[in-house]
């Protein structure tokens, strides 16, 4: 997106000698720069979350604008898009972006008097807007765009309003919610796709924009972007780049964590740290990049924020490992605007309070309670698109549309099944079939979606293959579907399918009985008086694998091969794939819970569920990978560590109880009230700094809701302490002796959870 800057203003604050500019942008904006001003109160900065670990604490800039000679009014600040107009938050004195945001229009008032007075603005950071925003959405965003020359397009003209048509097969690609850029003509801009139609070789393509006049045929380049792939293993780099980018906001991140996974490349949680994509499936649809967030952020215990002009993670239990009685030097990895590592460094924002001149009178103390227990609890829930494609929603691109009689049919590329062993292979397709009846009730509905086999010869068992299926050693599964050939074969007929299992070297396949031999298939009996014209249904149970490696699903095509493809076809629906885990040598796990606890009485703990964990077995939703292998299947994470650490978390969740309990497990303080600087060494406040208190100075508290007034020079916040000198060595430059006899003096556990009668 191009942006340009419209506004403009400058100010003073009363205290430190401070002077800053905001700068106001709007999207494709070319025009001059205008000077506003600013109110007594011009610019506050807020995060508003009590909790210093929250998961994600967004932040919000409020600018008050005078009306003046300009004549600035709301109504100028009036955008159809969300992202219309721009700010950025600057330190004229070091040039230091202090806030970068999109203006939120719902949260902007103007009293309405005919005499000089304030607009309100709000602008966001843009953590809260992606709960609108599915990571789905995010991977076009982030996508990789392609210039395709010589496009031919036009007007259609019943509604020409909306929807261009071309019989380029460039537009194939595209699906609903797809973004699409045409460089030149009448219908130049980027565009979204809401519904496209493929009819006698022409493509309609309805879009978002309902003020296309009639254009006749031309020429132009059209741009089409390529969204990253969810698919398969991606690091939680990625999914941090994806999000993060989704907001568009352009900085990178400092991540403040040293924690990574035992046998990872980089020594870097985010980049050896990986998830199968498709854990953020539910129901069919891709989940928000906010949840995603959330629930990555929950179970590290990271806390995500802007400060300082650019995006911040924290993990605020690894405090311990670098405080000293000088205070606290924590490390980090710096990533760059494009989420490539770049560095590991060091930072010193330490803060002093409480020294007699910082602090406003009437500081408020207050407890938090210590915790009896920290638990984290993972249920194991099945990928519910371990079988790709198995509920045939994922189009491929558009072959043909004609009409049938009183219906349409519509034929797209069956994505995510693959060639089988022999060719030539088959077709393969799913059907789409749409009541084109204008006297029926269930007019322009969908009737029937099935996945067609047609021109199968050789192996007709293994005509289409499934995408791999990560499978253990001793666990099981029961495959079931539907199936009906478009040609009358009279019962009592045999067909055989294949469901296979390899490790690289041996092949196995699972047979009628459900055991597992180098033999091909099972076979399914469509017992006397049945016709394989309608539809049969399918269920085969398997035992135990033998070995762990790679499974694979078959389409086969249940007609007669002659000597000459045959056009008849194997129709299939309902497919459907349930694995059963052999664990600790029961079938019945369905969790496990790790837990952090000590012997005292207390009515209070942290008490949460995790959606991403080490598993003991693959093929587990929110399983943990590295980015090696072992044979054919992806390592899962096991054990965890800090560099150059002498101990090893066994589990994750032994290291983000143990830790998480560490700033818990007895009274902490907290401080409320007002901070009358918010330079302090020549560092800006921000979530980031860390407080020593200066009537004792081996406390470490961090800051949880903050409101800064950059006029006055002062800031309300929160401090919540989660160290003291009992907790970290004074002289020991990090040493972690404090944090490991702790460890030792408590009680952790690792329990599998069991399905109850």
């Amino acid at each position: 997106m191009s942006y340009g800057e419209i506004y403009n203003a400058d100010f003073d604050s009363f205290e430190q000698l401070l002077t800053y500019r905001l700068k106001i942008y709007k999207k494709d904006y070319t025009g001059s720069i205008s000077n506003i001003l600013l109110s007594g109160n011009p610019v506050i900065h807020e995060w508003q979350d009590d909790d210093p670990k929250a998961p994600i604490k967004g932040s919000t800039l409020k600018v008050s604008i005078l009306t003046d000679s300009y004549n600035v009014e709301l109504s100028d600040f009036y955008s159809e898009d969300d992202y219309g107009f721009a700010c950025e938050f600057i330190r004229k004195e070091t040039d230091e972006v202090l806030f970068q945001g999109y203006l939120l229009q719902d949260d902007s008032t103007e009293l309405q008097v005919d005499f000089t007075h304030e607009i309100q603005l709000t602008f966001t950071d843009g953590l809260g807007l992606l709960k609108g925003v599915t990571i789905g959405q995010a991977a076009v965003i982030t996508g990789v765009p392609t210039t395709y020359s010589s496009v031919t397009v036009e007007s259609y003209i019943p509604s020409f309003a909306s929807t261009i048509k071309s019989s380029n097969a460039v537009f194939a690609q595209l699906r609903p919610g797809d973004v699409f850029t045409i460089t030149s003509g009448g219908f130049q801009g980027t565009h979204t796709v809401i519904g496209i139609n493929f009819l006698s070789g022409v493509y309609y393509i309805q879009t978002n924009n309902n003020n296309f006049i009639i254009t006749a045929s031309y020429t132009t380049n059209v741009i089409i972007t390529t969204p990253y792939p969810l698919t398969g293993y991606i690091p939680l780099l990625d999914i941090y780049k994806l999000c993060l980018k989704a907001t568009y906001i352009d900085t990178g991140l400092y991540f403040y964590s040293r924690l990574y996974p035992v046998g990872g490349n980089n020594e870097r949680l985010l980049d050896d740290t990986f998830v199968q994509a498709e854990t953020y499936l539910k129901n069919g649809d891709w989940m928000d990049c906010y949840t995603i967030l959330e629930q990555i952020n929950s179970r590290f215990n990271i806390s995500l924020f802007q400060a300082h002009g650019t995006w911040v993670a924290v993990r605020w239990d690894e405090l311990y490992r670098y405080t000293t009685t000088a205070g606290v030097n924590m490390q980090y990895h710096t990533y760059s605007n494009n989420f490539v590592y770049s560095a590991t460094s060091d930072t010193n924002d330490n803060w002093i309070f409480r020294d007699g001149s910082d602090m406003e009178v009437g500081v408020l103390k207050s407890v938090n309670r210590a915790n009896q227990f920290v638990r984290e609890t993972f249920d194991y829930v099945q990928p519910e698109s371990l079988l790709c494609n198995h509920d045939l929603q994922d189009l491929g691109p558009i072959i043909q549309e004609y009409n049938s009689g009183l219906y349409t049919i519509r034929e797209y590329v069956l994505n995510s099944w693959f060639n089988g062993p022999f060719s030539p292979y088959p077709d393969r397709f799913i059907r789409i079939t749409i009541d084109n009846d204008v006297t029926s009730e269930t007019f322009g509905q969908e009737l029937d979606r099935t996945a067609v086999v047609v021109n199968s010869t050789g192996d007709s068992a293994r005509s289409a293959k499934s995408c791999d299926i990560p499978l253990s050693e001793g666990d099981s599964l029961e495959y079931s579907f539907r199936f009906r050939t478009s040609v009358s074969q009279a019962g009592s007929i045999n067909n055989v399918f294949a469901v296979s299992i390899t490790d690289g070297t041996t092949t196995y396949f699972v047979q009628t009985n459900g055991s597992w031999a180098t033999t091909l298939g099972f076979t399914y009996n469509t017992p006397a008086g049945s016709n394989t014209i309608d539809w049969q249904n399918v269920t085969i149970k398997s035992d135990p694998a033998p070995i762990s490696g790679i499974v694979n699903i078959y389409l086969a095509e249940a007609t007669p091969n002659g000597a000459t493809p045959s056009t008849d076809e194997t129709l299939y629906n309902d497919l459907t794939l349930v694995i059963s885990y052999l664990i600790n040598g029961s079938g019945k796990v369905i969790g496990h819970t790790h837990t952090d606890s000590q012997a005292n009485q207390i009515k209070n703990n942290i008490d949460k569920e995790i959606f991403i964990d080490d598993v003991p077995r693959t093929s587990i939703t929110g399983a943990l990978y590295l980015e090696s292998y072992s044979g054919l299947l992806r390592d899962l994470t096991v054990r965890w560590q800090y560099p150059s650490a002498s101990y090893t978390f066994a589990r994750l969740g032994q290291g983000t109880t143990e830790e998480s309990f560490f700033t818990n497990y007895k009274m902490r303080s907290k401080y409320e009230g007002k901070l009358l600087y918010i330079k302090q060494d020549d560092l800006m406040l921000t979530p980031l700094a860390v407080f020593k208190d200066n009537l004792n100075n081996a406390f470490r508290f961090v800051p949880g809701k903050m409101t800064i007034d950059y006029k006055n020079a002062q800031a309300d916040l929160l401090l919540v302490e989660l160290l003291d000198s009992a907790d970290f060595e004074p002289g020991g430059a990090g040493i972690t002796l404090e944090f490991l006899l702790f460890a030792g003096s408590k009680l952790y556990e690792f329990n599998y959870l069991y399905e109850k009668y």
